[in-house]
């Protein structure tokens, strides 16, 4: 199992891969989408068997980012809000473990 510090590594990781998604989507080529977006979905199933819960569970959060931690794909993200984003994310997938 991983450590909490190991997971919102992850969460970091997967909201940055999002965010460079949502940066390049206006110009960019399926060249650069699609291994972007396979990364994306390897993360998304790296994070769910960390905490614990089905990937589908974890859809609920993942897919809808900007309802549950708030985040803004489309302005900058630095370092410290990349952080704060991934810990909050984290902490809304281990309520839906609870449920």
């Amino acid at each position: 199992m991983k450590t909490k510090a190991e997971v919102i590594e992850l969460c970091s990781q997967y909201i940055d891969i999002l965010w460079q998604i949502e940066q390049t989507k206006d110009y960019s080529s399926d060249g650069l989408y699609l291994p972007s977006n396979s990364k994306r979905s390897n993360l998304h199933e790296d994070i769910a068997n960390a905490i614990g819960i089905s990937k589908e569970a974890t859809e609920k959060v993942a897919w809808n980012l900007d309802k549950y931690i708030g985040i803004d794909l489309s302005k900058d993200l630095s370092n410290s809000n990349l952080k704060y984003y991934a810990e909050k994310m984290y902490d809304e997938l281990l309520k839906l473990k609870e449920e």
